[in-house]
């Protein structure tokens, strides 16, 4: 029998960064200010910068070919993470997909209602970090300063996992939050 193969999906990848920004009160002498509920109270507010983390990601990865008798695809891309102190990156998949890869319409860019899902979810692996199963999401990696941090997607797929008509595709959405650590 031979395996059945099919054009694999798109992988939408969406980057956030947080920058952490510290608040510090800055009043006269080291009093607080007080106030009741309903009170007006003013006073000044300093704004201190603490660490920064921004993440470049690809916008999608697409043209993956499954096959059914093979136990997993694999795919490796690139995240470039720059950084002024420690960090972690953590991602997390739509909640459409829920880490399943879904049909979605090649033409409308849309996920198909009561579209069809493979039957396991994606893993995502970082160099030096941990293994993330989608239909969960966590913490990817940890590092400190700037780096350019190899991911590996894996996707298994079964024979339940049918081809879809034309003009459809498998899709999943996957967000990457960068934050200090």
């Amino acid at each position: 029998m031979r395996p059945i193969k099919w054009p694999f999906f798109e992988i939408i990848l969406i980057v956030l960064s947080f920058f952490a920004v510290f608040i510090e009160p800055a009043f006269s002498g080291s009093e607080a200010i007080e106030g009741s509920p309903g009170e007006t109270v003013t006073g000044e507010i300093t704004l201190g910068t603490g660490d920064e983390i921004s993440i470049a990601a690809p916008s999608f990865i697409s043209g993956w070919t499954l096959d059914p008798s093979n136990l997993a695809s694999t795919r490796e891309a690139s995240l470039t993470i720059e950084a002024t102190g420690d960090w972690q990156v953590s991602v997390s998949a739509d909640d459409t997909t829920g880490g399943y890869a879904t049909e979605s319409d090649k033409a409308s860019i849309q996920f198909v209602p009561d579209g069809k899902k493979l039957k396991n979810p994606m893993t995502i692996r970082a160099e030096d970090g941990d293994d993330v199963d989608l239909s969960k999401g966590g913490v990817l990696a940890k590092g400190s300063g700037n780096k350019n941090l190899t991911i590996t997607l894996t996707q298994a797929a079964t024979a339940e996992d049918k081809p879809l008509q034309e003009g459809h595709d498998y899709r999943l959405i996957l967000t990457f939050i960068g934050y200090p650590a």
